[in-house]
């Protein structure tokens, strides 16, 4: 997902939603995130794959086409022409998991198989080709896919416990990157919301739906104030000015099932419910943990994209305007 979102025409495969004629691949215009970011490189053009382990490949130093075999799929994000496969070594364990992408309108990564992974259901064994990048700098790693066999149903890694220290836009859990991940959020430290319009989950070049891919929450112990909320359907709220390291995101990768939007524009019209000024979060808080790079920054951020509504129990939330 991210998928954060500095769109430019190579770059982010999903953007220019204006012109999509799919809707679902409108609303997930984030599926393209960093499809083709910095430090991708060209194609593939791997003509031979070293077997390995999720958790070889990433703890390695260096990039390369590698065979993943039997991972097991943690929830794909529902975009049809991008769509982006989080997988993670049977036996779980730290730098175990991965998310991996196809879009098949890539111009350095093509991948004609992008309707096969979209697919793809939760908790299924698969093996998987492709090519592996980390751009040392700033520790980003992208996994395209060349070729992928569904070996049928499995049971997926128990999630990972994780603070709220680990979730934090600042965190530093390399450990746990791309894994399902439970965060108990105490009634005295509850989530609440800060802000509305994250510059790293908005889409600023777009001129239609979506323009934003997710918001961001603070603990009641951490200082800030908040900014403000939507206050209709037309236009979308400035945003913090200054960036705050205890900030919670939530991103709306997985937008079919978990269906809160801060996209003031959008959210109408997909049907979403919006955060308001008194939403908070308190209990379990579950998601797949993101990490990444806005294309040409130099340093990256954590966010937290839940799979469904219970994944996330955020109160207070209104229909779209």
């Amino acid at each position: 997902m991210n998928k954060r979102l500095i769109c430019v025409a190579v770059a982010m495969i999903g953007c220019g939603s204006s012109n999509s004629s799919n809707p679902v691949d409108s609303h997930a215009v984030n599926d393209g995130a960093h499809l083709d970011g910095a430090g991708s490189g060209s194609a593939s053009g791997c003509t031979s794959y070293t077997m390995t382990t999720i958790a070889a490949m990433r703890m390695g130093t260096v990039s390369g086409c590698f065979t993943l075999t039997n991972v097991v799929t943690l929830g794909t994000t529902p975009s049809t022409k991008s769509p982006r496969l989080f997988v993670q070594d049977a036996a779980g364990g730290d730098f175990s998991a991965m998310v991996t992408k196809c879009s098949s309108t890539s111009t350095s990564h093509p991948c004609s198989i992008n309707t096969q992974v979209a697919a793809i259901a939760d908790s299924h064994s698969v093996t998987i080709t492709g090519t592996y990048i980390k751009t040392a700098s700033t520790t980003f790693e992208e996994f395209f896919i060349d070729s992928l066999t569904d070996n049928g149903a499995t049971t997926a890694p128990a999630a990972a416990t994780a603070t709220l220290a680990q979730i934090e836009r600042s965190g530093t859990a390399k450990n746990l990157r791309f894994q399902r991940i439970t965060v108990n959020i105490a009634a005295a430290d509850k989530l609440r919301m800060f802000d509305w319009t994250p510059p790293e989950l908005a889409n600023t070049s777009a001129t239609a739906c979506s323009y934003q891919f997710g918001f961001g929450m603070l603990p009641m112990s951490a200082t800030g104030t908040a900014a403000a909320a939507c206050s209709n359907g037309t236009t979308q709220p400035t945003g913090q000015a200054a960036v705050n390291a205890n900030e919670v995101l939530i991103g709306t990768d997985f937008y079919k099932t978990f269906t809160v939007s801060s996209d003031c524009r959008c959210a109408k019209m997909f049907v979403d419910m919006e955060p308001t000024a008194t939403s908070t979060l308190t209990g379990t808080l579950s998601g797949l943990l993101v990490f990444d790079v806005p294309f040409g920054a130099t340093a990256g951020y954590y966010y937290l994209a839940p799979k469904s509504m219970t994944d996330a129990p955020i109160t207070n939330l209104v229909a779209g305007q």
